[in-house]
């Protein structure tokens, strides 16, 4: 159970592909499902825009009658026996097979849902290409800078709350908070922004002369929640 769940922690933080360490000896892995490409030695390959959503493959295989060439989306693939490193078999969806004849290059769409490429002994080399989805509308639309501002709005409205006593307000937990001092006050504030900012899906980067929103990733909500706890801590170790 406690290798389950440091797995789990080790992927949901990404550290295995950060540091080898950390890393499965199944290469295949990363390199099939995009992983590879958030790896220090591989993000030079090609920019990532957007989400990920398949990758293509190109998979060169020797046969009794020549080499052959298929095309197609990967959809799963397994190894050979117990070992991490030998390619068996290469699942595909869409598939195609290229004939060379004479000066030119024939595509035949194979018939079928799935391809099964056989890869054992027969995998001379395979290409991969990454599909990311540029089309993120909402992100390029106003809801971004709406929900941001939005956040805003509630921390300057918050401010006064923690700050100053407001008569209006008759729970018996604010009547603590304001028996406090002014800096703890200011602590458990500080608390507050971050946790409503982890409803906050957003965050704006700049990029040459222009302001783009970027979706928060779970690095940046790991740190929010890091620093809410640091604040409330603090807030506990002043009173």
């Amino acid at each position: 159970a406690t290798g389950i769940l440091a797995g789990r922690v080790i992927r949901i933080l990404h550290l295995d592909t950060r540091w080898k360490l950390f890393r499965y000896k199944n290469y295949w892995f990363y390199l099939f499902s995009g992983e590879a490409q958030k790896m220090k030695k591989y993000k030079s390959t090609g920019s990532r825009k957007g989400e990920f959503l398949f990758t293509q493959a190109d998979v060169l295989i020797a046969t009794s009658s020549g080499e052959k060439l298929y095309s197609g989306i990967v959809v799963d693939y397994e190894l050979e026996g117990s070992t991490s490193y030998e390619l068996s078999k290469l699942i595909l969806r869409g598939a195609r097979r290229y004939s060379k004849r004479e000066d030119s290059v024939e595509t035949k769409n194979i018939p079928g849902t799935l391809f099964v490429v056989d890869c054992k002994s027969r995998l001379i080399n395979i290409n991969l290409t990454y599909v990311y989805d540029e089309s993120r509308t909402f992100i390029k639309s106003n809801g971004p800078k709406i929900i941001n501002q939005i956040v805003g709005a509630i921390n300057i409205l918050l401010f006064p709350v923690f700050i100053f006593h407001m008569s209006w307000i008759d729970f018996s937990w604010y009547q603590e908070l304001m028996s406090k001092g002014w800096w703890e006050r200011i602590l458990y504030y500080n608390a507050a922004t971050q946790f409503v900012a982890l409803f906050n899906p957003f965050y704006q980067r700049k990029t040459g002369d222009t302001n783009e929103y970027r979706i928060v990733s779970r690095n940046l909500i790991l740190m929010k929640i890091l620093v809410f706890i640091a604040f409330l801590g603090l807030a506990w170790i002043v009173d």
